[in-house]
């Protein structure tokens, strides 16, 4: 499973629940389809493709997911159905799927929910 699929099923549950919230039901929704993974809190770095941080914004309609890759690359990913007051303005501020890369330290989601990734940064998904 890759950060993408995580997202997928971020998105799974969403469309059954209308929001990301609670967390740990959605943390659970995403670890039945692949009980190696490792889902941390929002303050934990992710050291690996298989350990994702995971944030999801207060009333629930965005998710940010966050993994480290053996390159060292930080990958974020963000599913958002509102366009602006985002996490770390993912997906550019915008409504919509999209992924970054970062170099930031630590690989986490609260860090990178916090800093403002610069819009051309974010790249976009068919949702």
């Amino acid at each position: 499973m890759n950060l993408y699929d995580v997202l997928i099923d971020a998105k799974a549950f969403y469309a059954s629940h209308g929001s990301y919230l609670p967390v740990g039901a959605l943390t659970r929704s995403i670890k039945r389809n692949d009980a190696r993974l490792t889902i941390v809190g929002v303050n934990t770095a992710s050291r690996s493709s298989r350990r994702v941080s995971l944030d999801v914004k207060p009333d629930g309609q965005q998710v940010v997911v966050v993994a480290s890759s053996p390159s060292g690359a930080c990958w974020v990913m963000s599913d958002s159905t509102e366009s602006t007051g985002n996490l770390g303005d993912a997906p550019g501020d915008s409504a919509g799927t999209g992924w970054a890369r970062s170099r930031s330290a630590p690989c986490a989601a609260s860090y990178i929910a916090s800093i403002d990734v610069a819009p051309s940064s974010w790249t976009s998904l068919s949702s």
